[in-house]
C-alpha cells in the first residue's frame, strides 16, 4: 500500500514545511532588515559574520545572497559542516575560476563572492588564503556564519578585516511564525492554536517551529483541540505526555509571565485580551465573545 503523506492530501505536490532554504523558494520572515544589512555588506566589499543558534536562519539568510546576485555576481556557496575535513578555498576557485597557485588563468574575475556556512572551524592554510584573496580584491566580499563564534578558528588578521561587521539573529516572534506559514500558502490549512502550540514549544526558534507544525499536521488527529496538540508537541519534544496538565508551566513570550489556562486555552494575563468563560482571544471593543457568545458587562466603578 503506496503511503500518503499528509501534504499530499492537501494537494502539495512537495513538502512545504520543508526545512533545507537551499531546496525551496520560500521568502523567510523577520529577516529583512538583515538581509538589507547583508545585501549592503557584499556590494560594499566587506566581510561579515552572522551569528545565529542552529535552526534560526542563518542559511535562510545566505539564500536571499543567493537569489540577488544570481546572474549578476561569481558567487561560492560552500557548508563548511558538510566540507570542513577537507575544504580547501584555493581548489574551490581553482574548480571555478581557473586560478593556479594563485594565478589566473584568463582574466581576472569581478564581484567574486565566498559565502562560507557553518563555518565553525577554518585551518590556517584557509585562513592565509581568504586573507590573501580578499586582499589582492579577487575575492570581493567573504560571508561568515557560525553558531558558535568563540570557538571559530579565524586569525586576528580575519576578525580585524570583519571589525564590528556582525549580524546577531534572534528568536522570532509569533507575528513572525505566522508569517512563515502564509509565506509557505498554508494558512488556510494551518490552525490558529495549531501555530500558536508550536510556536510555544519552539523557543523562538524557526526550524522546530517548522518541526512542531509538520508534527501536528502528519498526526492521525483531525482538527485537533489545543490539549490534543500539546500532547503532539510533547510526545516530539520528549516530555511524557501522560503528566498530569496542571503540573505544565507555559511561559509569555513577550512579557515573560506564567500564563493561565481558561478552559483549555493558554492565556498571558498582561498581554492577551480574553474571555473569562471560554479563554478565547477578542478585542476590547467586543460586546460579545466571538467564540462562545457570551455577552460583556461593564464593570460600575464605585464613586
Amino acid at each position: 500500500m503506496i503511503k500518503i503523506e499528509w501534504y499530499e492530501k492537501l494537494d502539495f505536490d512537495e513538502n512545504p514545511l520543508e526545512l533545507n532554504p537551499m531546496k525551496h523558494d520560500f521568502e523567510p520572515a523577520g529577516l529583512e532588515e538583515e538581509a538589507n544589512e547583508l545585501i549592503y555588506r557584499i556590494q560594499a566589499g566587506d566581510m561579515l559574520l552572522i551569528i545565529g543558534k542552529q535552526g534560526h536562519g542563518k542559511t535562510a539568510l545566505l539564500k536571499q545572497a543567493i537569489k540577488r546576485f544570481r546572474g549578476k555576481g561569481k558567487l561560492i556557496y560552500v557548508d563548511a559542516k558538510k566540507t570542513s575535513y577537507r575544504l580547501d578555498i584555493e581548489q574551490l576557485l581553482v574548480k571555478k575560476y581557473g586560478f593556479v597557485r594563485g594565478r589566473l588563468l584568463g582574466n581576472k574575475p569581478k564581484n567574486m563572492v565566498l559565502l562560507l556556512d557553518n563555518a565553525h572551524t577554518l585551518s590556517d592554510r584557509n585562513n592565509r588564503l581568504i586573507k590573501f584573496y580578499f586582499d589582492q580584491n579577487y575575492l570581493r566580499s567573504v560571508i561568515f556564519t557560525t553558531d558558535n563564534p568563540d570557538e571559530m578558528n579565524i586569525d586576528q588578521s580575519i576578525r580585524s578585516r570583519i571589525g564590528n561587521r556582525v549580524i546577531e539573529l534572534e528568536p522570532i516572534s509569533l507575528d513572525d511564525a505566522r508569517q512563515i506559514i502564509k509565506n509557505r500558502m498554508l494558512d488556510e490549512f494551518v490552525s490558529k492554536d495549531t501555530v500558536e502550540e508550536s510556536f510555544r514549544f519552539s523557543e523562538g526558534n524557526p526550524r522546530e517551529f517548522l518541526l512542531n507544525v509538520e508534527a501536528v499536521m502528519s498526526s492521525d488527529i483531525e482538527n485537533p483541540t489545543s490539549d490534543e496538540i500539546r500532547k503532539i508537541l510533547k510526545k516530539r519534544s520528549g516530555a511524557d505526555s501522560d503528566d498530569e496538565e496542571e503540573t505544565d508551566v507555559f511561559i509569555c513570550n513577550e512579557c515573560k509571565s506564567a500564563l493561565v489556562k481558561i478552559a483549555g486555552e493558554w492565556r498571558c494575563e498582561k498581554c492577551d485580551t480574553f474571555c473569562e468563560n471560554c479563554g478565547g482571544l477578542v478585542d476590547e471593543d467586543d460586546d460579545y465573545c466571538p467564540s462562545c457568545g457570551i455577552e460583556f458587562l461593564e464593570e460600575e466603578v464605585e464613586e
